[in-house]
C-alpha cells in the first residue's frame, strides 16, 4: 500500500501474496468455486518492518453456499468480509465491511461449466493522526521545531463513505482439471475521499483478474498453477507462480509447498498445510527490487487460516441425459 499526503490520500487496495487464500477479496463470485458449503478465512500480512512503521492487515471473512433454503434458492451464495489495514507513521487505518450475495449458474443441463456473478455493497471508514506527522514548515535550516505552525488545516481526520463493487467467474470441471478464471471490480461509485476539502479525490477503481487451473496429477500429486493481475489508477501488480500439494499417508492430511513472483518486486515462498477441515498458510516476500538495499531483501510475511466444512449432506449425483437409440 501507497501513502500520499497532498490535499487528499491516495492509495491502493489491501492485497495480499496468498491471494487464492483469502476468497472474498477476490470477489463473492469466487464462493461458488470452494468445495464446501461454509468456509471461513482469516489473513494478517506485516510489511516493510525493516525500512519504516511497518504496514499491518488484517481480513476475515464467512461465505456460505444457501443450500439450506427452498430450491429456487440453492444456487446462491451470501459471504460478509472485513479488512484492516494501518500504515505509515501518520497510522493511516482503512477499516472495510463489505456484504456479498452470489449467484451460479450451469450453463448447460448436461455441462461441467459455471458462470457465477456477485455484486458487494459496503461502508468504508479512513482516519490518521496528523498529529504524528512531520511537514516541511516545522524544519528551520537543519534544525526541527515539533512546536512550529505546521501550515495545513486539514478539513477531518475521519472519513466514512459507502462503496460497492461486483465480480464474475467462469470455472469448468473436468476430470483431472479444474480451470478457474475470476474479474472483479471494486469503487464503482467512486467516493469522495479526502481530508482537505481544497481539492476533491475521488477512489480510483480497482480491477483484477485471476486465471487458476487445480490439476490431478497421475503421481498422486495436485498442481494450482495461478496468475494475478491488479491494476488502480497508474498502478499495477502482476503475480504469478505455482503450488504442489503432497498428500500425506494420513487421511485428510497434506503438505502444500509454492513459489511465487510479484513483478519487478519480490520472489515470495510459501507453505501450507491442510488438515482436516483447516489450510494453514505461511508465505514470506523476498525483497528484489531497487528497495533491497535498504529493506535487506525483507519484504513482509504472511499467513493465511482456512476452515470449511460440508454442512449438508452430498446429494446423489445427477446421471448425465443420454438419447436413447
Amino acid at each position: 500500500m501507497s501513502f500520499v499526503l497532498i490535499n487528499s490520500v491516495k492509495a491502493q487496495d489491501i492485497h495480499y501474496s496468498q491471494y487464492n487464500y483469502s476468497p472474498l477479496n477476490l470477489g463473492g463470485a469466487a464462493t461458488s468455486l470452494m468445495n464446501a458449503d461454509f468456509r471461513v478465512a482469516a489473513n494478517n500480512r506485516k510489511q516493510w518492518n525493516s525500512v519504516t512503521v511497518p504496514y499491518q492487515t488484517f481480513s476475515i471473512g464467512a461465505e456460505e453456499k444457501l443450500k439450506y433454503f427452498r430450491n429456487s434458492f440453492s444456487n446462491y451464495t451470501g459471504g460478509i468480509l472485513i479488512n484492516q489495514d494501518k500504515a505509515g507513521d501518520g497510522a493511516f487505518k482503512s477499516l472495510n465491511c463489505y456484504l456479498s450475495v452470489g449467484y451460479q449458474y450451469q450453463l448447460t443441463k448436461d455441462s461441467d461449466s459455471w458462470i457465477s456473478f456477485s455484486v458487494s455493497p459496503g461502508f468504508t471508514q479512513k482516519s490518521i493522526d496528523f498529529n504524528k506527522l512531520t511537514f516541511d514548515n516545522q524544519f528551520t535550516g537543519d534544525l526541527f521545531n515539533p512546536m512550529a505552525p505546521t501550515g495545513e488545516s486539514p478539513t477531518n481526520n475521519r472519513l466514512t463513505y459507502f462503496d460497492v463493487g461486483g465480480s464474475v467467474m467462469f470455472h469448468q470441471l473436468k476430470e483431472s482439471q479444474h480451470f478457474y478464471t475470476i474479474y472483479q471490480i471494486r469503487h464503482l461509485n467512486r467516493a469522495k475521499q479526502n481530508f482537505y476539502s481544497s481539492i476533491p479525490y475521488k477512489q480510483s477503481i480497482y480491477h483484477q483478474v485471476v486465471i487458476g487451473d487445480i490439476i490431478q496429477g497421475s503421481n498422486g500429486l495436485t498442481y494450482l498453477p495461478s496468475i494475478s493481475i491488479s491494476k488502480q489508477n497508474k498502478f499495477i501488480e502482476c503475480i504469478f507462480g505455482a503450488e504442489v500439494t503432497m498428500p500425506s499417508s494420513k487421511k485428510n492430511q497434506s503438505i502444500v509447498g509454492g513459489v511465487h513472483y510479484r513483478l519487478k518486486d519480490a520472489i515470495i515462498p510459501s507453505i501450507a498445510i491442510n488438515y482436516n477441515k483447516f489450510r494453514i498458510g505461511l508465505s514470506y516476500d523476498i525483497n528484489l527490487s531497487s528497495l533491497k538495499t535498504a529493506s535487506k531483501s525483507q519484504g513482509g510475511a504472511e499467513i493465511s487460516i482456512i476452515y470449511q466444512t460440508l454442512q449438508i449432506k452430498a446429494q446423489p449425483q445427477r446421471k448425465t441425459i443420454c438419447p436413447i437409440y
